[in-house]
């Protein structure tokens, strides 16, 4: 854990997050999650403004990524109890939903008995709903009983080889929302041969909705950013400000100008796998997993939405990594405020794939970098 560190008031007029960070990678993707530049984030100041506001950031690693939060309050003090209190309801939130301890409630369901009732806590009956609902507004391209499969593809990756045919056939068998049932009063049925859930896809961006509305609701900060590695919520803008602002990662080949966003009251979730795949018979197999296929998608892969909601953001971040060309627009249909981009490159150049949605420029703008003479004050 890092101490609450107050902000670089030498960059108040240039609040800025840089996402884009270039990497020398084989065959030129940007590493994503992306890196924040600068120490702490340059977009925050800690200049006393007229309102009394200062701005501060903090970080602590929960759920295997480092989640930094961005807020302005009015002194130290405040800032470091809404810290305390953010940081809190996350490694609350890792004990509903991790998968790698076993002790969380995920795994308590993971190993509970066919056929039988099993409780559930608000916030773990709260997502279920929400992922049956992604589920099918995605057509199936969001899944949370990949946990079977997931966990073979991760061993793989370690070990440097692909799973024993034989395992993924029997993990294959236990994929499908159709295993479990949802009762009216809070209980999860697991149908035979069952299923393992993994919330990978989504638990860091309800975390981040969770924490933006703590701060709102229990310490009246709103003006706050929450960065879960990658997946970003904002809730108000830096004072003065029209957002905080965002630089977008993308291939490093991609021709034209590096964009930004600025947000405010809304999120943005990227998903790729710069860093996370397997090379194996001349294939690179990702770990993001197609759950109608059943198994990972190939190539070099990064995708970008912006949605009104983390959770959101998260789950259709990887739903359109793993969905074929022609499903792309089709499910964005289903969320009319969502917009997207998706790269993916095969083998080389000549296999290079980018995927929008219509209003996706409209909503990203070109980046200037910020000035970095004033380097030696950050």
């Amino acid at each position: 854990m890092r101490p609450l560190r107050l902000l670089n008031p030498a960059l108040l007029l240039t609040p800025f997050i840089m996402l884009a960070v270039t990497l020398a990678l084989p065959a030129g993707l940007l590493a994503w999650p992306p890196q924040i530049t600068a120490d702490a984030a340059s977009h925050l100041t800690t200049e006393t403004l007229v309102d009394e506001l200062q701005g501060f950031v903090k970080e602590e690693v929960h759920m295997g990524v480092r989640f930094r939060i961005s807020i302005y309050c009015d002194s130290p003090a405040a800032a470091e109890q809404a810290f305390t209190a953010a940081f809190a309801e996350i490694a609350r939130l890792e004990q509903v939903f991790s998968d790698y301890r076993d002790d969380s409630e995920t795994r308590r369901l993971d190993h509970g008995p066919l056929d039988t009732p099993l409780p559930l806590s608000a916030d773990m009956h709260q997502l279920l709903l929400r992922s049956v609902d992604l589920h099918r507004r995605t057509l199936g391209y969001f899944d949370v009983t990949l946990g079977a499969l997931t966990k073979p593809w991760r061993v793989a990756r370690r070990a440097k080889r692909p799973p024993a045919d034989e395992e993924l056939a029997v993990a294959k068998t236990r994929v499908g929302l159709e295993r479990l049932e949802l009762t009216e009063t809070a209980h999860l049925i697991k149908r035979p041969p069952g299923c393992e859930l993994d919330f990978g896809g989504i638990a860091k961006g309800y975390a981040a909705d969770q924490v933006l509305r703590l701060l709102a609701e229990q310490f009246k900060v709103t003006r706050a950013l929450v960065d879960a590695s990658g997946d970003l919520v904002a809730g108000d803008p830096p004072p003065g400000q029209r957002g905080w602002q965002v630089g977008l990662a993308r291939p490093a080949n991609e021709p034209g100008k590096l964009r930004r966003v600025l947000l405010a009251n809304q999120a943005l979730a990227g998903s790729g796998d710069a860093n996370q795949f397997l090379l194996a018979d001349q294939t690179r197999w990702s770990h993001l997993l197609d759950p109608l296929r059943r198994e990972p998608i190939v190539g070099r892969n990064l995708t970008l939405v912006l949605a009104a909601d983390g959770t959101t953001a998260d789950a259709l971040a990887s739903a359109l990594s793993v969905c074929p060309a022609e499903r792309f627009s089709l499910i964005l249909e289903a969320f009319p405020d969502v917009d997207a981009k998706r790269y993916r490159q095969l083998v080389d150049d000549r296999d290079r794939e980018v995927l929008e949605s219509p209003n996706w420029a409209a909503r990203t703008l070109a980046l200037e970098l910020p000035p970095t003479s004033d380097s030696g004050q950050r």
